[in-house]
């Protein structure tokens, strides 16, 4: 697959549980609203790896190709006690799978709506696991998660699904 125009990385080409073609490092970002406004005006949505293979290609051939990154924003999001994706066709089964191991990231509360890729310990550049976060302010006000495209994908949030997930949580 060619990823002209998109500047970046194509799948592998055993990439059969891939559910992007192309990918994107674009840099750091505050909230899951401003990465998906980013991959949006290139075509594409932040990446919801749909197996393990894709997960470890975004987070080593992609999100550390060059750079030491420390999470990377997903396209997973908690909603109406299921996982969607920012972008249709993501496999859900194998997120939910991936998720169920997923702590709250320090700071941050059980079952947040958001999810983030955090370096996997001994093996860091090579695999990552997810947490929970918010969504709308990276548990450490000074710190912000890599966004990473994957394309070719539209952004299919309405602002109110975001404005959901960016609101704080009822006690």
């Amino acid at each position: 697959m060619s990823c002209a125009g998109f500047d970046e990385l194509p799948a592998p080409t055993s990439a059969a549980h891939f559910h992007s073609s192309c990918y994107l490092f674009v840099g750091l970002t505050a909230s899951l609203r401003q990465c998906a406004s980013i991959c949006e005006s290139r075509g594409a949505a932040p990446v919801c790896p749909s197996s393990d293979e894709e997960n470890d290609f975004v987070w080593s051939g992609v999100a550390m190709n060059g750079r030491h990154v420390d999470s990377v924003w997903l396209g997973w999001y908690n909603e109406s006690g299921g996982l969607s994706c920012v972008s249709p066709g993501a496999d859900s089964a194998y997120a939910a799978a991936k998720a169920s191991a997923a702590a709250p990231v320090r700071g941050g509360s059980a079952q947040a709506p958001c999810l983030v890729a955090v370096a996997a310990g001994a093996s860091a550049a090579h695999s990552s696991d997810w947490f929970e976060s918010s969504c709308d302010n990276y548990p450490w006000s000074s710190f912000k998660a890599s966004c990473v495209c994957g394309a070719p994908h539209n952004v299919s949030l309405a602002d109110d699904v975001i404005a959901r997930m960016e609101a704080p949580s009822e006690a």
